[in-house]
């Protein structure tokens, strides 16, 4: 019973009152719908099977694959000319394009082409957003870097590299540029033959450019990496990479590199101070020390001020009990500058 002269309840009051609710409710819901026709019930609250059948006919038929996107945006791009859809489309692309079988449909399609046309539009936020959706489809997907080759991609993107008014639109491109060069001696060695590292050396005089340079010099140590681990990885009897071995070995990027001067341009990027920044440009330092002595002595005490400072912060975070990857990140950074120290001080210039 509850007592309703008090402003509040017991718990025991509540949920009596609550039960009694409850009761009362279903009770009159009950009571109404006996009133009313059973068969008026049936048609206001269910529907009959071939509705039913047609509301999942129609969800089906809104369910797209990922392949019929790719068709439909093709479509769309081959048919449109207006700026901010085709851009839409891009963007769409981009995205979906990631995936290397509907990528593959795309090319199958003749996307390609539709992308070089757009590659050479006149508006720069239409070259901006083809170089990324070109990036995106040929990242680890070598039928389309092949594809790509054969349609001179790489020569147009070494152009907009080179000379695009638009810095933005040269980011782009570069990233494009990376991913079709990317474990493909091929293209690589077409990259050295059409002056790439040249085109590249540019931007080392141009402003505004420091974060593409450490792209360039991540890309490079890259390449001079895949080579190494291709001989490593070399497996007896395997003729793709016995073929792919091969061509590594006609590539020689660490002497087009001293020849065209990236000694010099690689160690003025010791002054940029973030920690990633550093990381990556001791990186490099580290594997072309050996053709680069006579170059990189000429930083020899600025290298020996990083190693003191790398090993203080190391030994700090040791002492504070540190084990973060902060404290295996800055004992790694001293180790790699006393790998250099030791290369330019026992090492004579292998070029």
């Amino acid at each position: 019973m509850v007592n309703k002269n008090r402003k509040s309840f017991t718990r025991n009051e509540l949920k009596d009152a609550l039960k009694k609710f409850k009761q009362h409710k279903i009770f009159d819901e009950v009571k109404e719908f006996s009133t009313q026709d059973e068969t008026e019930i049936d048609k206001k609250e269910y529907k009959s099977y071939s509705e039913l059948k047609d509301d999942f006919k129609k969800m089906n038929m809104a369910i797209q694959t990922e392949g019929e996107i790719v068709t439909e945006l093709f479509n769309k791009m081959k048919q449109t000319s207006d700026k901010e859809e085709l851009r839409h489309i891009l963007a769409e692309l981009e995205y979906i394009l990631h995936k290397i079988d509907n990528a593959l449909l795309f090319m199958d399609l003749r996307g390609m082409s539709e992308l070089v046309k757009l590659l050479n539009s006149t508006d720069a936020d239409l070259r901006h957003d083809t170089a990324f959706v070109l990036g995106s489809a040929m990242q680890s997907n070598p039928k389309v870097q092949i594809t790509a080759m054969e349609a001179g991609v790489l020569q147009r993107l070494i152009t907009i590299v080179s000379t695009d008014s638009s810095l933005s639109v040269r980011k782009k491109a570069l990233y494009a540029v990376s991913a079709l060069m990317r474990h493909f001696p091929y293209a690589q060695k077409r990259f050295l033959s059409l002056g790439g590292l040249s085109v590249l050396a540019q931007l080392f005089t141009q402003p505004h450019t420091e974060k593409m340079r450490v792209q360039i010099i991540t890309l490079l140590t890259d390449l001079n990496t895949e080579k190494i681990h291709s001989r490593a990885n070399l497996q007896q009897g395997n003729s793709l990479q016995k073929e792919k071995l091969r061509q590594y070995n006609e590539l020689d990027i660490l002497t087009n590199m001293v020849e065209t001067g990236w000694c010099d341009k690689v160690k003025s990027l010791l002054q940029l101070q973030d920690y990633d920044t550093q990381e990556k440009v001791l990186a490099t330092m580290n594997q072309i020390a050996n053709v680069c002595r006579s170059s990189f002595k000429s930083v020899d005490s600025q290298l020996k001020q990083l190693e003191n400072k790398y090993h203080h912060l190391c030994e700090e975070d040791k002492a504070n009990g540190d084990d973060s990857e902060d404290n295996e990140f800055f004992c790694t950074l001293s180790k790699s500058v006393s790998n250099i120290l030791f290369t330019l001080e026992n090492v004579k210039d292998e070029l």
